[in-house]
């Protein structure tokens, strides 16, 4: 989450605390003008204090005996569930929207809640994996991009 943009509003207190996100919940976006964009959905980070959310959010708010929050985040981007909210999503004026009655309709695989955090932490995992392997892939890249053109003819022309 990117808290050094940021836009002031002009609202109450009372009006900001309600729409405070909340570290750990799930949000999802209401509207986009891409119709893959619609229904996206994330949990908001630990550092987001004093952070409002505009009406183009929902709040989720599972019960947590039954549903896991990252297990949550990492079903709605399923193929099966996007598939529903890509369906479900009305376009007006040009952008893509659901409502909570779409929402609600949304089927969700829910295992047990054990079996949920075995699958969440190994995603989890594997999403590390490929962070870090994207990260190297980057430093690759700059290291490449650094090198003189003269030096790269050489290293793949043989002349090194």
């Amino acid at each position: 989450m990117l808290l050094e943009q940021v836009k002031p509003v002009d609202v109450s207190d009372a009006e900001a605390k309600r729409y405070e996100l909340r570290a750990g919940a799930f949000y999802v976006v209401r509207g986009n003008g891409n119709r893959s964009l619609v229904g996206r959905g994330g949990i908001a980070p630990e550092n987001c204090e004093g952070v409002i959310f505009p009406d183009l959010l929902f709040e989720v708010n599972p019960n947590p005996r039954i549903l896991s929050t990252t297990f949550l985040r990492w079903a709605w981007d399923s193929y099966p569930v996007r598939s529903q909210i890509e369906e479900k999503s009305k376009t007006a004026a040009g952008i893509y929207k659901i409502n909570q009655q779409n929402l609600a309709s949304i089927e969700l695989p829910i295992p047990p809640l054990l079996v949920q955090n075995q699958i969440a932490a190994y995603l989890s995992k594997e999403i590390a994996k490929v962070a870090r392997i994207q990260s190297m892939i980057a430093d690759e890249i700059a290291a490449v991009s650094a090198m003189s053109a003269s030096y790269l003819r050489q290293a793949f022309t043989g002349n090194l």
